[in-house]
């Protein structure tokens, strides 16, 4: 009886933080650096260059992002509705040359976010949709 007593309480407690997580108003897309993975059109995906970390990280209080292009820092506000996703003053980046790969995959890479309209989290990956384009992203804290 005291097992059953105890599972109840945990089951309880994790009933609570769930309601607690939805009523602060927190997206799971929100206060996670993000790291590129991949990105392009769905069954023709680029892999982001190894070695040149590329993030973006959606701070949920002040609703800005920042990220690193693994060369140039990009930033701006956003606005979220459910799944929908807007960038409402546009994407601003710093203008560093850092030779002409990472500046392909830079260019490529801040152009399909900005046209970002909507995400999905799925097993702790992150879906950007972009038009007829996807980004995708592991959290910072897994391999």
């Amino acid at each position: 009886m005291k097992d059953v007593r105890v599972l109840l309480a945990v089951s309880l407690l994790a009933s609570l933080f769930s309601l607690v997580a939805c009523e602060s108003g927190v997206s799971p897309l929100e206060d996670t650096t993000w790291v590129l993975e991949s990105y392009g059109e769905p069954g023709s995906l680029k892999t982001a260059l190894p070695n040149v970390e590329v993030t973006v990280f959606f701070d949920s209080a002040e609703k800005q992002f920042t990220g690193n292009t693994g060369c140039n820092t990009y930033f701006g506000s956003y606005e979220l509705k459910g799944s929908k996703l807007s960038f409402p003053e546009g994407v601003a980046i710093t203008q560093l040359w850092c030779g002409e790969e990472i500046g392909r995959q830079e260019g490529e890479y801040v152009g399909l976010f900005s046209m970002a309209d909507s995400y999905q989290i799925d097993n702790g990956k992150l879906r950007l949709n972009c038009d007829h384009q996807v980004i995708y992203y592991r959290s910072e804290q897994e391999p």
